[in-house]
């Protein structure tokens, strides 16, 4: 059975298909392997290489990633990287606001049950005062300034 492969398309075509691209080119039975093997291992793709054969590309890096096809190569378009910052600065956000909450939790317990240290309160104010300014952060900035965690 011939089977071909189509760059454009990136999908393998046999003598038994109607409509075939026209970039389709005949690759042997181990070629087919080896391709379908690698696009299905790390969503590789398909170019021609310098020396005018099929080559697969690394596996895509990200979610993010694209590929030119012109270039033979994975990118990050501004836009996309701005996504993957700003999903960044969200998780770093939730987890401070998860310590914040711990560490503002228990010191108000001892204030609730009037058995709070002076520096428990003086504690409990500043990890307070940083969950404020953190929650004012704004994850979509480019530049962020993040408030600095308590240390008491």
């Amino acid at each position: 059975m011939t089977i071909k492969f189509s760059v454009n398309k990136q999908a393998f075509y046999d003598e038994n298909t109607d409509v075939i691209p026209e970039d389709a080119v005949v690759i042997t039975n181990e070629q087919h392997l080896s391709l379908i093997s690698g696009m299905n291992d790390g969503e590789r793709r398909v170019y021609i290489g310098k020396n005018g054969e099929l080559t697969l590309s690394d596996s895509k890096p990200s979610q993010w990633h694209t590929w030119d096809a012109d270039a033979h190569e994975w990118y990050l378009s501004p836009e996309d990287t701005a996504q993957i910052k700003a999903e960044d600065a969200e998780r770093k956000k939730s987890a401070l606001r998860a310590k914040a909450d711990v560490e503002i939790s228990w010191r108000q317990d001892a204030i609730d049950a009037g058995i709070a240290t002076d520096e428990e309160r003086v504690a409990l104010a500043a990890w307070k005062k940083f969950r404020v300014l953190l929650m004012r952060v704004n994850t979509s900035e480019t530049d962020i300034y993040w408030p600095a965690i308590p240390e008491v």
